[in-house]
């Protein structure tokens, strides 16, 4: 291995990949032979040597900061990413338990090599409550760290990343570090994920690349603002449907936690505000005050209702959204203070970017209507 690489990923959101997510064993018995995998692929290598030492990296799966309603992880159902990190754990522990037989100790590749990583839009105030208190109590020697770390929630960027960044140098806890997410605008997604990019791209043609016959444009590189929402009315950021005592369990490709609602009306809101949300329900956990954003309906055949006191769940009012990408001004300290690089320089202390090498400024901007 090149000692550049620290930690190999074996693959990226498998519990959002492997149907129905109801039966954890498919994307645990998948990464547990992708383990394997890597480890005789080493062995027939001649890397690391018969009993894995000299210079190799870490593995890791990446999750997402889905809550995993079917992972039987006692304490955790309503947590992101831990459940699916238990049930990982258990499989790598026992391979027979998801019907699959090792050609090696993957039981001591984990305890020697493995960290977990998730993925999370979350901001820096959730990690703990949400994630890191319970993840320090049940993974004691495995490292943890977040693959794609961005919160567009937060108009300072700059307050956010210090603070996911001293949690990450705090030996207190397992955290260990985190990768912005990301580097460009991704147009071709569109929705709410066109709010993550660094760069977007300007309006003039640099060039042109010629890939398998087809032609494409060059454009230039355009440092971007923090995107902007239009804020709705209150008549607008009214509630759809709305049921007392049920609590949704959902298989979803997509789903969200968010910690310090208060109330049932808060999260609605959220997921009014949230594009891919559409439905979700509030409780009260162990945890405290718990709001989970589902990428579906329970009445889709993908998922259904539970009776619980404590909660309250729904689906949000009608909406659409529209966006367009504006070019900002930004010469005075005030502004460049803004851009996503500048944050990224000031808070990792880099170089810095010459931005007189770039197109102007841009924006994103988001229209919500109900």
């Amino acid at each position: 291995y090149h000692p550049g690489i620290r930690t190999i990923v074996l693959q990226n959101e498998p519990d959002l990949k492997f149907f129905p997510m109801s039966t954890t064993s498919r994307f645990c018995k998948a990464m547990v032979s992708a383990f394997d995998g890597v480890l005789e692929a080493e062995k027939a290598a001649g890397v690391g040597g018969k009993d894995f030492t000299g210079h190799l990296p870490n593995i890791t799966v990446t999750f997402s900061f889905a809550v995993c309603m079917h992972c039987h992880s006692p304490g955790t159902m309503h947590l992101p990413a831990i459940g699916q990190m238990f049930e990982l754990k258990k499989a790598l522990e026992d391979p027979s338990s998801v019907g699959y037989k090792a050609r090696n100790d993957l039981w001591k590749a984990y305890k020697t090599r493995f960290e977990n990583s998730f993925n999370t839009a979350n901001p820096a105030t959730d990690i703990k409550p949400l994630f890191l208190d319970m993840y320090d109590e049940h993974f004691q020697g495995t490292p943890v760290f977040i693959g794609e770390y961005h919160t567009t929630k937060k108009d300072q960027q700059n307050e956010d990343l210090k603070i996911i960044t001293e949690i990450s140098k705090d030996d207190s806890n397992l955290l260990v570090g985190f990768a912005f997410f990301e580097f460009q605008v991704r147009y071709d997604k569109g929705g709410s994920e066109l709010m993550f990019g660094m760069f977007g791209l300007g309006k003039d043609k640099l060039d042109t690349l010629e890939i398998s016959g087809t032609e494409f444009n060059l454009w230039c590189l355009t440092p971007m603002m923090p995107p902007v929402e239009r804020q709705a009315s209150a008549e607008e950021r009214s509630c759809g449907l709305m049921e007392e005592g049920v609590i949704y369990i959902i298989d979803t490709d997509w789903s969200q936690s968010e910690s310090h609602v208060e109330t049932p009306d808060d999260c609605c809101t959220r997921c009014k505000d949230t594009p891919r949300c559409q439905s979700w329900s509030w409780d009260k956990t162990h945890a405290g005050l718990s709001c989970i954003l589902y990428g579906q309906r329970p009445e889709d055949d993908s998922g259904g209702r539970l009776a619980k006191k404590s909660a309250v769940s729904g689906l949000p009012p009608p909406r659409s959204m529209t966006w367009r990408q504006d070019g900002v001004l930004a010469t005075v300290k005030d502004d460049i203070i803004k851009l996503l690089p500048e944050t990224l320089t000031q808070v990792f202390e880099g170089k810095g970017i010459d931005y007189t090498a770039l197109c102007k400024a841009a924006q994103l901007k988001f229209y919500m209507y109900a």
